[in-house]
């Protein structure tokens, strides 16, 4: 690795990237690498540039340093969001939702897509009385229909979140979600937001 941290131990491993997780300057850290087997070209370089922009926003693990091919930033301690909401209660699992739907509304507004949120099981990290972290920024792109939003409803109402939320005593009627979705589509205001996140309780 260029990005030399201290005691690195192999984390975890994607499809186009490599995890390790260390210390630096006495902060735990993580170091991203390119999977040697990945065909995918420049996703690291891409991730760096687009959550040094994120992060101004306050989204996205805290960046510490870009090379060609690696990223260092600090660890972020939590469980991946379904583990979470299984075993926290109703009022907890409700903020967090909200969180990440505020934190997909303020990409939306910038025109970025995260791509991934229909599905974002190990993209949000959450730990109690924190706020959620997302992670994996490698396919993330300028567009003009942004699409946070609405993948991150088709997440909420999917069949497998749907049964953890109404075990925890969370209704909404997952057509009224989609409609409202549809029409969020049209005009991505922070009413239209709001109208959402009104159906979750």
């Amino acid at each position: 690795m260029r990005l030399q941290i201290k005691d690195p131990v192999f984390f975890a491993k994607g499809h186009r990237g490599h995890l390790y997780k260390g210390t630096y300057k006495g902060r735990s850290v993580v170091v991203k690498t390119t999977n040697p087997r990945s065909k995918a070209i420049g996703r690291i370089s891409n991730e760096c540039n687009w959550i040094k922009k994120l992060n101004k926003k306050g989204i996205g693990p805290k960046l510490i340093a870009c090379e060609k091919d690696e990223m260092m930033y600090e660890y972020v301690p939590g469980e991946f969001i379904e583990d979470y909401c299984k075993r926290s209660g109703k009022k907890e699992i409700l903020r967090i939702i909200k969180d990440v739907f505020e934190q997909c509304f303020v990409m939306d507004s910038m025109g970025v897509d995260k791509e991934e949120m229909h599905n974002p099981y190990k993209h949000v990290i959450c730990k109690r009385g924190k706020k959620p972290v997302m992670l994996d920024f490698e396919r993330c792109h300028h567009t003009l229909k942004p699409k946070n939003v609405t993948q991150f409803c088709q997440y909420i109402v999917s069949s497998k979140l749907t049964y953890i939320l109404a075990d925890k005593g969370i209704k909404f009627n997952p057509e009224q979600i989609l409609g409202l979705a549809k029409d969020y589509k049209k005009d991505m205001s922070r009413n239209n937001l709001g109208l959402i996140l009104k159906q979750i309780h």
